[in-house]
């Protein structure tokens, strides 16, 4: 893909409001982020930086569950601690999750709340200043997730099968082992036998080391067609696993695959 398209799509996304949701039990709290969001959307140009676009307002979280469960938004607006449900369980088991800005009178849930890899942190009263910086903060991680998406939809690598060249669209690839002077590589509906090392088709693919500790929130950012090793012999793509089971991880159709023992730290990070 060229750089030009990848500009251009860019700027599609840039150019976007973020759709929202709010979710605290005080309807104070609603009424100064509506407020300060307004007057966010003011001086919003679509270009330096996006506006919101509140697309619901509740007030605890399991009602914010059952809506989720039917909508998709690109941020939540979270508070903490509510009746029922706080806002760090429910962010444990979105199933999508969306970017999270917490918004809460707490600060002692912080160091919980950014191992869940959360978009910001916000303590009450909140000013406009610093609600902005979180928006900035959302944009900026939309826009790089965007970016990679569009990379992966066409990124693809050349397998050598026995001969001869087939294109291979990274997106299809699940995982792929070391297998004498040959690499198994699994696609979605075959397995194929490409003449490659396993170092050549994981440096050909989208990867990260999972053991630069510098990287590690990488795994969380950018899981869609990212590959990466996690055993000697094995490379998965990261957008195609769920889950840990102890030693192995769980692809999507539920194949599991063993995790050597230098990586699997990292993986907890990804699938806590």
């Amino acid at each position: 893909m060229s750089s030009s398209n990848l500009s251009t799509q860019s700027l599609k996304v840039v150019n976007q409001a973020i759709s929202a949701i709010i979710i605290d039990d005080e309807p104070l709290a609603h009424d100064v982020l509506v407020h300060h969001i307004q007057a966010h959307n003011q001086t919003a140009n679509g270009q330096q930086t996006r506006s919101i676009d509140i697309k619901y307002q509740v007030y605890n979280a399991t009602d914010a569950l059952k809506w989720l469960s039917e909508n998709v938004v690109d941020l939540i607006f979270l508070d903490i601690k509510m009746p029922l449900l706080t806002g760090i369980d429910l962010v444990k088991v979105l199933a999508n999750r969306p970017q999270i800005v917490f918004v809460t009178a707490y600060q002692e849930h912080a160091v919980t709340a950014f191992e869940l890899d959360v978009t910001d942190y916000l303590v009450k009263p909140v000013s406009l200043s610093r609600l902005q910086q979180a928006i900035g903060k959302v944009s900026q991680r939309l826009t790089l997730s965007n970016t990679r998406s569009t990379q992966n939809a066409e990124s693809y690598v050349m397998l050598n099968l026995s001969g001869t060249k087939r294109k291979v669209f990274t997106r299809d690839i699940q995982w792929f082992e070391a297998y004498g002077n040959y690499v198994k590589v699994w696609l979605k509906d075959e397995i194929l036998m490409a003449n490659s090392t396993f170092k050549q088709l994981l440096d050909s693919l989208p990867h990260i080391d999972l053991l630069n500790a510098a990287l590690n929130n990488t795994v969380n950012q950018y899981n869609e067609s990212m590959f990466a090793q996690i055993h000697k012999s094995y490379g998965v793509n990261l957008g195609q696993a769920k889950a840990l089971a102890g030693d192995h991880l769980v692809m999507m159709n539920d194949t599991q695959i063993k995790i050597g023992k230098t990586f699997k730290k990292a993986l907890k990070q990804r699938f806590r």
